[in-house]
């Protein structure tokens, strides 16, 4: 993953706006969770605030990561380039 940029940021910022009104809403996957869980929700949740921290890698910014980037958000629907400042 590179370094998130000024149009990387925004791109995640669009992408997970629609993605949030679908998990969030009385549909979504968070009331779903809630049903499924009921009186045990509030144990499951400080189960999963004690799990360790995952680590993860430092970001890798070469032209092949940004490639990689550019082709996994055109498979989501997505273009890079409608991000960047002063193209679109």
């Amino acid at each position: 993953m590179p370094t998130p940029n000024t149009a990387i940021r925004a791109a995640l910022r669009a992408i997970l706006d629609q993605h949030d009104a679908l998990e969030e809403g009385p549909e979504g996957v968070y009331a779903a969770c809630e049903q499924l869980t009921g009186a045990d929700g509030s144990a499951l949740l400080a189960s999963l605030r004690e799990f360790p921290e995952v680590p993860v890698h430092p970001a890798v910014d070469t032209d092949p990561t940004l490639g990689a980037t550019r082709r996994a958000l055109a498979r989501a629907g997505y273009r890079l380039k409608d991000y960047e400042i002063g193209e679109g």
